[in-house]
């Protein structure tokens, strides 16, 4: 319940738009009722937290200062960390195996780590006590007496326990004396200096530039940073209406690359659960970049780790001359299809 708990209040806010919640109603005070129905009828216009991005010549938005990785991390998971595998802690863990300032913060490496490393004393002290059963067994088959089990062997924990871990940061990395030469580059005056940026995919570059969250030096509006991405790629349209369409709908949408998806959508987002579906971008306005072969080899990827594959049909207005983003956005139409393997011996019916 603790964790749930930091997690909740670390993470409140879905976007990183700061909206002020309506006050508490207190039954034995009229005043908190007549101020909650004036925030309810006149409620505070929601504010937009800017952040600023830098357009690379690669065609991708980065963001490099630590305000702006913070904000667009802790309120809606948008980007990853070019050093990490999600959340950009890249510096917490490298100050703290360089023994340097910073590195106190507990990350999900670390957790990962912990977890593994429960998991496989959890295996071994699991196969000490089948190899224990399996002697004594074989003892009393050969009519020999029971031999006594040794009595500090170590009952092995529960699968329930492994979720209960909380690794200590002081102790899991050994801290490193003195900095050899590639260490030393990236120390500056005894302190840490950050390498790592928050990369942004163009659909999510677009969305928080839509959103007012994002300012990109290059562009000064969201529609050219539209008009530059539609001339980079052809199917950018199709996948940015799909990630409008589930952002706009309380989804928190990644990158599916790691499971052969366009997409992957959380309920709330990574540090929370495991993604629940897989998307497939499918435009309906040309003709299918993969066969139907490939896109059940990638049902089997997604069904194997316990996730749905969704198709999500993809269809544009016929003539989208001089139109601009957001009528795009309401003369399209998104239709989602919802594909399960058939197996034989579980849908006989």
């Amino acid at each position: 319940m603790g964790k749930k708990q930091s997690l909740n209040s670390f993470y409140k806010y879905p976007l990183p738009v700061a909206v002020k919640p309506l006050p508490q109603v207190i039954p034995h005070n009229p005043l908190s009722i007549v101020y909650c129905l004036w925030e309810y009828l006149f409620p505070t216009s929601p504010k937009s937290i800017l952040c600023h991005g830098k357009l690379t010549d690669r065609g991708f938005v980065v963001v490099d200062d630590e305000y702006g990785i913070n904000t667009l991390w802790s309120m809606g998971f948008f980007g990853k960390g070019t050093f990490s595998r999600s959340e950009p802690t890249w510096f917490v863990r490298t100050a703290r195996r360089l023994g340097l300032s910073g590195g106190e913060k507990l990350t999900a490496e670390d957790v990962t780590s912990a977890r593994r490393q429960q998991r496989k004393k959890f295996k071994q002290e699991r196969a000490k006590q089948e190899k224990q059963e399996l002697e004594r067994l074989k003892a009393l088959e050969n009519g020999q007496p029971d031999p006594i089990v040794d009595a500090d062997s170590i009952p092995p924990p529960s699968e329930k326990q492994l979720g209960s871990i909380t690794p200590d940061v002081n102790n899991s990395v050994k801290k490193e004396a003195t900095l050899n030469e590639r260490d030393s580059a990236i120390v500056s005056n005894g302190e840490l200096v950050q390498l790592e940026y928050l990369q942004l995919m163009p659909s999510e570059a677009l969305f928080l530039s839509v959103l007012g969250c994002l300012e990109i030096d290059k562009c000064t509006n969201h529609q050219e940073l539209f008009e530059y991405f539609i001339a980079s790629d052809d199917h950018f349209l199709y996948d940015y209406i799909v990630y409008h369409h589930f952002r706009s709908r309380g989804w928190c949408v990644r990158s599916g690359v790691k499971f052969g998806t366009d997409y992957l959508i959380y309920r709330r987002g990574p540090p929370f659960s495991h993604a629940e579906f897989g998307i497939l971008v499918m435009p309906t306005n040309e003709a299918p970049e993969k066969d139907w072969w490939w896109n059940t080899s990638v049902g089997r990827v997604v069904g194997g780790v316990k996730k749905t594959l969704v198709f999500c049909y993809v269809t544009l207005p016929e003539s989208r001359e001089g139109m601009s983003l957001e009528q795009i956005l309401k003369a399209s139409f998104v239709r989602e299809v919802v594909y399960r393997r058939w197996v034989p011996t579980r849908n006989r019916d």
